[in-house]
């Protein structure tokens, strides 16, 4: 996840190094797939589901559609 208050150091050295020009180091063969979720995506996922009728434990997951790779570049 990333966003405000996102303090995960993974998320915040990707940004950093993008917003400063600076190459991000890929960890290994940069073949990883990671997914990507903002802050206000979870948030909205959150309360849509809170507003759900479902009874006893729910387990959700949530992540992006898309899984991307450090190797292709897509961040």
């Amino acid at each position: 996840m990333y966003g405000p208050g996102n303090d995960n150091d993974r998320e915040s050295f990707i940004w950093a190094r993008c917003l400063q020009g600076r190459p991000v180091i890929i960890p290994k063969n940069g073949e990883t797939r990671i997914q990507f979720l903002h802050a206000e995506d979870l948030a909205d996922i959150m309360v849509h589901a809170s507003a759900t009728e479902a009874r006893g434990a729910q387990v959700f997951n949530v992540a992006s559609e898309e899984r991307v790779s450090l190797r292709d570049g897509s961040i």
